[in-house]
């Protein structure tokens, strides 16, 4: 369950390979759905080869993996504050992202 303020959001990749690929947009926002300092998408499904556009609000935000929520040999990563970047995923399981600088909120199973 993802709290309800929540600055951690996660990614789920399905095990079967697409023939095509696809980049879906996570917004670091202010404001929005769920309360403050929230990711608009704190859950997207993708598969193996599909990237996620994330797209800071302003230059406060930024995405970063959570240490210990990536399937056993996945790269990590981190976003630059402020700039838009997109991460593609190669390796099936559930991703956890947080925004470093806002942190605070909980994650739960």
């Amino acid at each position: 369950m993802i709290g309800a303020s929540l600055r951690v959001a996660a990614v789920l990749i399905g095990s079967i390979v697409g023939v095509s690929t696809s980049e879906t947009v996570v917004k670091t926002l202010n404001s929005g759905p769920g309360g403050m300092m929230v990711f608009d998408r704190a859950y997207v499904k993708i598969q193996r080869g599909d990237a996620i556009r994330f797209a800071p609000a302003d230059e406060g935000h930024d995405a970063e993996l959570i240490k210990g929520m990536a399937p056993e040999g996945a790269p990590g990563f981190k976003t630059v504050v402020g700039k838009e970047e997109t991460v593609t995923f190669d390796k099936p399981g559930l991703y956890g992202f947080k925004c470093a600088p806002h942190p605070t909120g909980a994650w739960s199973a």
